[in-house]
């Protein structure tokens, strides 16, 4: 099997006196192949970067169409309020440092775990906490 090949070594050792087990691992790399197809791999001149050249500024702009996805959904209305629950206010307004608020946050307010039926809450209350410390 010529080309790299990569893997791990773990050895197991076990203290019989104390009677528990550590391990030791380790990253393994090898490159396998011919030797004389190895050397013609090899560079043959060292390596020099591109050299950067600077940016002329623009001179001429010209305007393109839009694409049709922009103006295909016209909206007439605005989106309605949508307002951060008191119970949330509440907690963020409260004198507490940051770290106590964010326990707090996670101890009441989002969800334990984050699955289908709670994505919608858990990303609210994210938000409304953003909206509510950017005000």
């Amino acid at each position: 099997m010529f080309g790299r090949h990569e893997d791990r070594l773990e050895l197991i050792f076990e203290d019989v006196q104390l009677k528990k087990r550590f391990l030791i691992s380790r990253p393994v790399k090898a490159n396998v192949g011919d030797k004389a197809e190895l050397d013609a791999l090899k560079p043959t001149a060292p390596y020099i970067p591109r050299i950067k050249r600077e940016r002329r500024e623009i001179e001429r702009f010209v305007e393109g169409v839009a694409p049709p996805s922009v103006d295909a959904i016209p909206f007439v209305v605005n989106l309605p309020y949508a307002a951060i629950p008191a119970t949330l206010v509440r907690l963020l307004s409260s004198a507490e440092v940051a770290k106590a608020q964010v326990k707090q946050l996670q101890k009441f307010v989002l969800p334990a775990q984050l699955s289908t039926s709670t994505y919608a809450r858990f990303f609210k209350t994210l938000v409304w906490t953003e909206e509510y410390q950017s005000e």
